[in-house]
């Protein structure tokens, strides 16, 4: 028995350093990928090269600090989520930094701000207390039920039936433009925190009872909406939640995710140089997955970042709706999505987007940079509290999908009216029906 004991501590001792290489393999592979497969290629996003072995190392030093800054050995939600942040904008925001000549002040700022998060997410924690019962947590969900069905009415009196233009997915950019699409102003509130927030939770609670037709049927939904509108992320959304909530119930989950994301991205860039005869499919693959979702949002960081230095920082405008709270526009008018397409693409009718890590520094400048990501680890330690109550695997539902879509989506702009204002309600009075053994093992 104390063999075996001993043969467990070293392997729970081991592990971080199996991740951390796991990890160190992924940057090599989408940095070799950056140069291999994108500078001089022939995108609207043009990727340049500028190897400076001091950024290199500066940006190797960072992955390996924050990497460890992670409280790999807790099963906690938020180290599960810190670190798909990590694996999902640290690690392609660095690769930028070092082989396209980001701006120094800036990467460093992040990665500064991102490691006193991670500092706040490991320290003790105390929930604020609430009076909570199941009998409204049932409410609220059956509401959150009401208000999907509701949307769909709305969509189908607004849009008739869905086209299937959106099957193909190169094509939604298209049928975004064409503007086919329409709904109302209070409507499309309704749509944000339908697809964020209510379609996510029912998904998951029908997961974790196995109520099988529940969830094909909110996941069918989501499938509409995505056929109405053309936004990639709520396709997404489905085989995320399908994947990983029932995976989370594992007791080795977080391993087996951060091994497998590593080493499965690395095989695909592997596979798009190596295979000529399956280069097409590893090709659209790496295309969506590795440049789209990762890379160009990374560059439109600093992006932004250049663009903003030199113009009026946003403040809180855009946050609050003009109805609630009128704020003037420090850009007189100036669509900064379109204008910096226009700028840095010559392609005046895109528009350019980006997520929570440049948000800061456009609304509020270097301050900006660190109260995003200290709001964030507030967030976080909310969601641990949540989990108690909830349990492990339904947290990872439930806070999966705001996460990831926080590459290209703002965080400050979603506690306002927002999907993130609903998931702070949702925290603070959900009780959840956790089993006492599970308590036991999310809290040993």
């Amino acid at each position: 028995m104390m063999q075996q004991a001993t043969f467990e501590r070293k392997i729970a001792l081991r592990s971080p350093v199996i991740l951390f290489a796991c990890a160190l393999l992924f940057k090599l592979a989408l940095d070799f990928s950056f140069n291999k497969f994108l500078v001089g290629a022939g995108y609207a996003y043009r990727f340049s090269f500028h190897f400076d072995p001091l950024r290199y190392a500066l940006g190797l030093g960072w992955c390996t600090v924050l990497f460890w800054s992670i409280d790999h050995s807790a099963r906690k939600a938020s180290t599960f989520l810190l670190a798909m942040l990590y694996l999902l904008e640290i690690i392609p925001v660095t690769t930028i930094y070092s082989l396209e000549g980001g701006s120094h002040i800036y990467y460093h700022s992040v990665c500064i701000a991102f490691f006193l998060c991670e500092m706040m997410v490991r320290s003790s924690s105390a929930t604020i207390r609430f009076r909570r019962n199941r009998i409204f947590s049932s409410i609220m969900v059956s509401c959150f039920a009401a208000a999907v069905l509701l949307l769909l009415l709305i969509l189908i009196q607004e849009n008739g039936l869905p086209s299937l233009t959106a099957l193909n997915i190169y094509k939604v950019y298209e049928m975004r433009a064409s503007g086919a699409f329409h709904l109302s102003k209070y409507a499309n509130y309704l749509l944000t925190w339908a697809t964020n927030v209510f379609l996510p939770i029912l998904i998951t609670l029908a997961l974790l009872k196995n109520h099988w037709f529940s969830a094909i049927l909110m996941c069918g939904i989501l499938l509409l909406i995505y056929l109405y509108t053309g936004q990639k992320t709520f396709l997404f959304v489905i085989p995320l939640l399908i994947v990983f909530v029932p995976w989370s119930k594992r007791e080795n989950f977080y391993n087996e995710f951060f091994a497998c994301f590593c080493i499965g991205f690395s095989m695909l860039i592997l596979l798009r140089w190596i295979s000529p005869v399956l280069q097409s499919v590893f090709s659209a693959a790496y295309d969506l997955l590795c440049r789209r979702s990762m890379l160009l949002p990374a560059q439109n960081k600093f992006i932004y970042y250049d663009y903003f230095s030199t113009r009026p920082r946003l403040g809180l405008y855009g946050a609050f709706p003009q109805w609630l709270v009128s704020i003037p526009d420090p850009l007189q008018g100036v669509d900064y999505g379109y204008d910096i397409s226009a700028i840095y693409y010559n392609r005046p009718n895109m528009n350019s987007n980006t997520g929570f890590l440049a948000e800061g520094y456009m609304r509020f400048g270097y301050i900006g940079i660190f109260l995003l990501l200290q709001l964030l680890a507030v967030l976080l330690r909310m969601v641990d509290g949540f989990q108690l109550r909830a349990g492990y695997a339904m947290t990872v539902g439930v806070f999966l999908y705001p996460i990831f879509v926080l590459a290209d989506g703002h965080l400050f702009d979603s506690l306002i009216l927002g999907p993130w204002m609903i998931l702070v309600i949702f925290m603070l009075f959900y009780q959840g029906a956790i089993k006492r053994k599970e308590y036991i093992l999310e809290t040993s």
